[in-house]
């Protein structure tokens, strides 16, 4: 009997043996992983939406390679080092009677299964939802020992569900501890992101478009979640997707407060330029201007005024990248921002966008799957000399443009927004000009012109009409004519707007917006656009000894 039972005692002695060593083998693997110098961190392999692949499904075997964070006293943690944790046994589970091997194995799936728990050197080195096993409970007490932040399995979170949407690039910058995320839908975004911008190097979630020349990004934060006082929500101009890339940053944070960030330099130290009180939901923009950058905040998204101090002149040129960056400023959770009203000014290739005039505020303009939204500043387009931005191609001999005029944003009552044929780009430039006013003075449909530069404007025309119409204005020899259309097929000339002027040579075709009012900004957006053109100047794309040329402004000329 006693033999029985010293047998008994052995083999159970054995069994807690054999549980223990595979408890504390993958310890052993963090343990002289903390220890070893850090290895290039792993690159992400690319998913669907730009921001890395989404984790596996858990499976017991293979168990996949587990990123381990070195703790630095609450400071955002080491680059991650992969180990396994499947490491090798320490015993034999052969050597054991089958019994014993049935329950190891059993064991070994039930701390598989415990892979939501982590552990920190924190009081009592515990944290997670997930009740460990006691063999886990002993391992993670050997890995705070050691000074090691353990997770099983997946440390990120799922990514939020979207694709990047088409003509968008969606990545996270300076790789984060947390993979952040985006999804569009009714023209909301929702953007997590993770870590900070500050210091020589970043680490957030950006979503961007190229923005060559003078332009910017104007957004409304709507709301931001708080994992830390300091989360970032706004919008960007950044010359690339390094970590210490130069960029210019407007954002809201969630203790109450705008902010102007920047970075001179690739890998300089951020500068803080400050910013007025206040949180979301605030309407932010950033705009270059040549070599110049200048922030702007507003509440409806109409007035808008420039951060006092924000304007500084970088050396950040070419094209760079124009977007939303969210980040949290904690390594231990994401920042959650809902943003609507975005828009990338970007000049497509082959169309010059421009101010035209001493605008108080810069203009702007997006163009997405054949819709045209054109923002301008500006005292108007009147008198001697004008004020507004433009979008605009060459034409040369007889030609016409048209677009309709789908919605205006009322500004002011005398806000402009409509088709253009304009001799240059000086503010005292010749015009003829078709355009619609929210009024009530001179509501509607108005037809204008400034025979001569320097001249003075006269209106011809106000047949009245309201967004959406369709609007054209056309050249045959010295002659100008405005028409309208219900339909954009049928075109009715208004009466009295045909013009005789002595513009000659080759014309600016375009679409142009002015708020009325140098302290808002105005929008206009435009589809169904349309440039039609005799003997005009080759143009990008177009094929020479061409005769004619028509095509709509939604895509580049053919």
């Amino acid at each position: 009997m006693n033999r029985r039972r010293r047998t008994a005692c052995l083999c159970r002695v054995l069994l807690a043996t054999v549980l223990l060593g595979n408890a504390l083998a993958p310890m052993g693997a963090i343990a002289r992983a903390a220890t070893a110098p850090p290895p290039v961190a792993a690159v992400p392999v690319a998913g669907s939406d730009g921001v890395g692949a989404p984790p596996r499904p858990w499976t017991a075997s293979p168990v996949p390679s587990t990123p381990v964070r070195r703790s630095v006293h609450g400071q955002r943690p080491a680059r991650p080092m992969r180990i396994g944790l499947s490491a090798p046994r320490t015993r034999q589970p052969n050597r054991l009677s089958p019994l014993a091997v049935a329950r190891v194995r059993a064991a070994g799936q039930a701390l598989a299964l415990r892979r939501e728990r982590s552990f920190a050197p924190a009081s009592g080195c515990q944290r997670g939802t997930v009740r460990a096993a006691t063999m886990r409970d002993v391992a993670g007490q050997a890995a705070c020992a050691a000074g090691v932040v353990a997770s099983s399995l997946a440390i990120r979170p799922a990514v939020m569900g979207g694709s990047c949407p088409s003509g968008w690039s969606c990545a996270d910058i300076g790789n984060p501890t947390l993979a952040g995320g985006q999804s569009l839908s009714g023209g909301i975004w929702t953007v997590q992101g993770e870590g900070d911008i500050y210091g020589s190097s970043d680490q957030f979630h950006f979503v961007w478009q190229t923005v060559a020349g003078d332009g910017g990004v104007t957004a409304r934060v709507a709301s931001q979640t708080a994992p830390s006082p300091y989360a970032k929500a706004g919008v960007m101009l950044r010359q690339d997707t390094s970590a210490g890339a130069p960029f210019y940053y407007a954002l809201v944070a969630p203790a109450g407060s705008v902010d102007v960030l920047y970075r001179p330099t690739a890998a300089a130290a951020v500068v803080d330029l400050g910013g007025p009180g206040g949180g979301a939901p605030v309407y932010l923009k950033v705009a270059r201007v040549g070599g110049s950058y200048t922030a702007y905040t507003s509440s409806d998204g109409l007035a808008w005024a420039a951060v006092s101090g924000s304007t500084v002149s970088m050396a950040m040129t070419g094209t760079v990248l124009g977007g939303l960056a969210v980040t949290s400023s904690t390594a231990s959770a994401l920042e959650t921002a809902t943003i609507d009203s975005v828009t990338v000014s970007a000049c497509p290739p082959g169309w010059v966008c421009t101010d035209i005039g001493q605008a108080t505020l810069p203009g702007g303009q997006a163009l997405s799957a054949g819709t045209w939204t054109v923002q301008g500043s500006g005292y108007g387009i009147f008198g001697s000399a004008d004020t507004f931005h433009f979008v605009s191609q060459p034409v040369a001999g007889d030609a016409a443009l048209s677009a309709r005029l789908a919605a205006q944003t009322n500004t002011n009552q005398f806000a402009k927004a409509g088709v253009m044929l304009r001799q240059d780009s000086s503010p005292g430039s010749a015009y003829y000009y078709a355009y619609v006013t929210p009024g009530p003075s001179y509501g509607g449909v108005n037809v204008e012109y400034r025979g001569t530069a320097g001249g003075t404007t006269v209106g011809i025309a106000n047949p009245g009409g309201a967004p959406p119409v369709y609007l054209k204005v056309a050249r045959a020899g010295a002659t100008y004519t405005a028409y309208t259309s219900a339909d954009g097929v049928t075109w009715s000339a208004v009466a009295g707007s045909s013009v005789t002027m002595a513009t000659t040579g080759a014309l600016l075709a375009g679409l142009a917006v002015s708020a009325d009012d140098g302290g808002r900004i105005s929008t206009g957006t435009f589809d169904t656009v349309t440039v039609t053109s005799t003997s005009s100047p080759r143009a990008s794309g177009t094929t020479p000894g061409a005769r004619t040329r028509a095509w709509p402004w939604a895509a580049t000329p053919p």
